[in-house]
């Protein structure tokens, strides 16, 4: 006894700490009750003062039938879902009872709400009337969990006694939440006190179930599930009077009751009519009170508890299986088929509709795979992925302008299945495919169905909108292709051996699936009157005819052949775009050029090790050449009605086809067909320079008036890679005097013309052609063909006295060095001809500063490397070069004029 009394006066502390909490909080409402009174009274006392005014002022009083509506009967109308939710507003008073319409005048209706003052909710308020209810409903069920647990270390009472007790506390606490409710229904007084209540005795029930299940045996797992079920399913209909806080509960209960009950032999197929029990009860909840994101989380419990049987054995299989069927009917009937909407915003209503089912339903497919390979494909597994496909396609054609991505959703379904058939291993390696032929049937019935259905959505609903008709178009072009692409190419990958016979077959049936988007491309073009969405239609259909006929190409063609054939079929496609006027096949174009450009990426040399070593005339010709062509052709085509994205990446590729084209030419031919080798020659690297001169003087060209943005960057973009190129590749990298290699070729005709004269004079016929480009660009591109120049007389010079080998380790003799200043000068002579004849100061400024050069190496070097006459020849040179110059300048560049001459000859 008297540790309990000790127990009780050491807790005293905390209980007086307690009630002085409560104590407050009952202080605070009392104050603003008396707060209310006070508002009330003057708001009536204004009443009867306008009244009175009224009144004496004599207006008469409004005639009979047409008394304005009061703002009290307003004030009490009741909200449709008042019993649910809390109002905003706590401290604003209710109204009183409406006087007598005869006395009211019409000018001026009072309206006592008016006239409260609407004042913000204070943290006081909501602390006050909410939080501490919240909090004070968590510590009711904490405390009764603790209070069992208590009761079970003590051992006050038995196993039976203290079920029944938690039941008893269960059962009072959603009596006395309902009793609140009732009674702030009749007062128009909602709070969130009944609700919380509610969840506190379920929570409550919940957890004297499971201790009835689990720690003390008194219900089997049949018994318990259902208990637990039940309790949940309440709670869910509690959630109609009490709020959508319930229903989370209800709901939350409902999926996490089978991990509660434990059963030594599991059974699935209870588990899944169970879960379309909770399930279901929670989409009807969810419809009746327009509480979407409870159906959205009843559908991912559906699809994580799926996922949950799908690990146990081949033998729960069925149920996994029949439990994906269902619940997909159940989400595209619910969130597609239904009229009732979920959302109160219909556009999210329609994002969720398209999305939603389309996630469970490839969640869906990818167990339905895992379950093939485990278990084998059998006519169940059959039935149930005919009722998930059939489900979304069903949807989609009944609801196209509401659901039309749900029959794309099917479309991908199909793939994917066929992408996850299982595969039969056999002791060598893969074997081949489970059941071929169900493999190529499910391949055409289930891409053959979508594609009709999709079609069929277009040609019958008028009033598609642009997104409708796109995801319809899709899913009718797309399926088909897929199926048809991933079934050929899993059938040679396991087993099927290509013939010509099985060539022929799969070009064939490529072309069927061609001709049959032709046929329908042709009849939206002669339906009439036309839809509005006939034009889209239209164009997704030839785009895929045209994707197609690629397919067949690519089955009946080398690798090398179909990169000529999808080439080709991109300019047939801007030649049809051009006459019909199809803004689809402008993406059509674009599309294939970047699939040519992949299967490029995939496989430069176009045929592998069998292009061959001989020059020009070999498969990069045909591999780059004809889609250069083919895109330059097509980007004219394009061009000429509008200058959009498709028609610059079909600029962009027939550009970077092109130079493709060129650098790999230049690439075989140099290294004898071995395009992989690492070591790359002078003469390699001033073909590259030369090329990309070339093409960045072309592309200005075409560029001319500034029309085409495309190839003035490629411009711009390969000038600046051939100048860098040329300073790190010609002049540092692949220099022979520091490379050490020996120069290919004659005195004259070798290795060094490649690598910098003719560099240097393609770089000066594009500066001479840039006349209103950016002054960064001239400069860039004369200073490049200055220093190849420059290099081209040095290392041409050093070849005519070393020989093949010019590195540095040889030393230079007298008349060597001499050469230098002598060929160096003459260089500054010739620029400053130039100069003078164009009329351009950039080439007297470049004569100046090679000049420069010589006479520093003159006075610097020659003078102490240099003996005897060479010596002396070398300042005399320089001397006489610097005279000639000096008068050149005198009587050419600055000749004074004929009044100056006059003037000094009178002085």
């Amino acid at each position: 006894m008297f540790p309990d009394v000790l127990t009780l006066f050491s807790a005293a502390p905390f209980l007086l700490t307690a009630l002085g909490v409560v104590g407050f909080f009952i202080a605070i409402n009392a104050r603003e009750r008396l707060q209310r009174l006070e508002w009330m009274v003057q708001d009536l006392e204004r009443s009867q003062r306008i009244l009175r005014e009224a009144i004496m002022a004599g207006v008469a009083p409004p005639a009979t039938g047409t008394t304005p509506p009061s703002a009290s009967t307003v004030e009490t109308a009741p909200h449709p879902d008042r019993e649910s939710i809390a109002p905003e507003r706590a401290d604003v008073p209710p109204p009183p009872p409406p006087g007598p319409p005869a006395a009211e005048p019409v000018s001026q209706p009072v309206s006592i709400a008016a006239t409260a003052p609407a004042q913000p909710t204070s943290l006081e308020e909501r602390i006050g009337t909410r939080w501490v209810v919240y909090v004070g409903g968590l510590a009711l069920a904490l405390g009764g969990l603790l209070l069992a647990r208590f009761a079970i270390e003590q051992g006050f009472f038995g196993p039976a006694m203290r079920i029944a007790t938690g039941l008893a506390l269960a059962v009072a606490l959603i009596v006395f939440g309902e009793k609140l409710r009732r009674r702030d229904a009749a007062t128009g007084d909602a709070t969130p006190t009944p609700a919380v209540l509610t969840a506190a005795g379920t929570t409550t029930a919940f957890g004297v179930i499971y201790a009835a299940h689990a720690l003390y045996g008194f219900i089997g797992p049949a018994f318990a599930l259902v208990a637990l079920g039940a309790t949940a399913l309440a709670a869910l209909l509690a959630a109609l009077l009490h709020g959508p806080a319930i229903a989370g509960l209800g709901l939350i209960g409902a999926l996490g009751a089978p991990l509660l009950v434990h059963s030594s032999h599991p059974n699935p197929w209870p588990l899944a009519i169970y879960l379309a029990i909770v399930v279901g009860a929670a989409y009807a909840l969810a419809r009746l009170r327009q509480w979407g994101w409870l159906a959205i989380s009843a559908t991912v419990g559906a699809a994580l508890w799926g996922g949950v049987m799908g690990i146990g054995y081949p033998q729960v299989h069925a149920a996994a299986q029949l439990h994906f069927a269902f619940h997909t009917a159940l989400a595209a009937w619910l969130y597609a088929l239904d009229r009732r909407a979920l959302f109160a915003n219909f556009d999210l209503c329609r994002k969720i509709a398209n999305l939603v089912p389309a996630l469970f339903a490839l969640f869906a497919a990818l167990q339905f795979g895992d379950f093939a390979a485990r278990g084998g494909i059998d006519a169940f597994w059959s039935l149930c992925v005919a009722i998930i496909i059939g489900a979304l396609a069903f949807a989609g054609a009944s609801r196209p302008t509401f659901a039309p991505g749900l029959l794309l959703a099917a479309g991908a379904v199909v793939v994917e299945l066929l992408i996850l058939w299982p595969r039969v291993w056999g002791a060598g390696g893969a074997d081949g495919l489970s059941r071929p032929g169900w493999f190529h049937a499910f391949a055409v019935i289930g891409s053959g169905a979508v594609a009709a259905l999709s079609g069929r959505a277009l040609w019958r609903t008028e009033d598609l909108s642009r997104r409708a008709a796109t995801l319809l178009a899709s899913a009718a072009a797309l399926t088909p292709l897929l199926a048809l692409w991933v079934t050929r190419e899993l059938s040679l990958d396991y087993g099927a051996i290509e013939t010509p016979f099985t060539k022929a077959l799969w070009t064939g049936a490529a072309l069927m699936v061609a001709s049959g988007y032709s046929a329908f491309a042709w009849a939206l073009r002669r339906r009439q009157p036309p839809a509005p969405s006939d034009r889209l239609s239209l164009g997704l259909m030839a785009s895929a005819g045209f994707a197609a006929l690629a397919l067949g190409l690519d089955f009946a063609l080398e690798s090398g052949a179909l990169t000529v054939a999808l080439a080709l079929s991109a300019l047939g496609a801007a030649l049809v775009e051009s006459r019909l006027d199809i803004s689809a096949l402008r993406k059509a174009v674009a599309a294939m050029g970047l699939v040519i450009a992949a299967r490029l990426a995939w496989d430069p040399r176009i045929v592998g090790d069998d292009l061959g070593a001989t020059p020009i005339l070999n498969w990069l010709l045909f591999g780059y050449g004809v889609p250069a062509g083919s895109f330059g052709f097509a980007a004219r085509l394009l061009g000429r009605a509008k200058q959009d994205g498709a028609t610059r990446i079909a600029q962009t590729l027939a550009v970077v086809f092109s130079a493709l084209l060129v650098y790999f030419e230049i690439r075989h031919a140099m290294t004898g067909g071995d395009m992989t080798g690492l070591r790359a020659s002078l003469s390699e690297f001033g073909l590259y320079a030369i090329a990309s001169f070339g093409f960045s003087h072309a592309l200005l060209r075409l560029d001319a008036n500034g029309t085409r943005p495309v190839f003035g960057a490629f411009s711009r973009a390969f000038a600046i890679g051939a100048s860098a190129g040329s300073a790190f590749g010609l002049l540092v990298a692949k220099n022979p005097y520091l490379d050490a290699v020996p120069v290919e070729g004659g005195a004259f005709l070798n290795a060094l013309l490649l690598g910098y004269p003719l560099p240097a004079a393609a770089a000066a016929l594009l500066a001479n052609t840039i006349e209103t480009r950016p002054s960064w660009f001239l400069r860039m591109t004369r200073l490049t063909a200055l220093a190849l120049t420059f290099a081209y007389v040095t290392l041409e010079t050093r070849r005519l006295f070393q020989g093949a080998m010019i590195g540095w380790q040889a030393g230079a003799g007298s008349v060597e060095i001499y050469a230098y200043s002598a060929v160096w000068l003459a260089l500054g002579v010739a620029l400053l001809g130039f100069g003078l004849l164009r009329g351009s100061l950039e080439s007297r400024v470049a004569s100046a500063g090679v000049v420069l050069l010589a006479v520093l190496k003159v006075f610097c070097y020659d003078l102490g490397a240099l003996e005897g006459a060479a010596r002396a020849f070398s300042f005399i040179c320089l001397g006489a070069v610097l005279i000639g110059i000096g008068l050149v300048y005198q009587k050419l560049v600055f000749r004074p004029s004929a009044e100056a001459t006059s003037r000094d000859a009178d002085g």
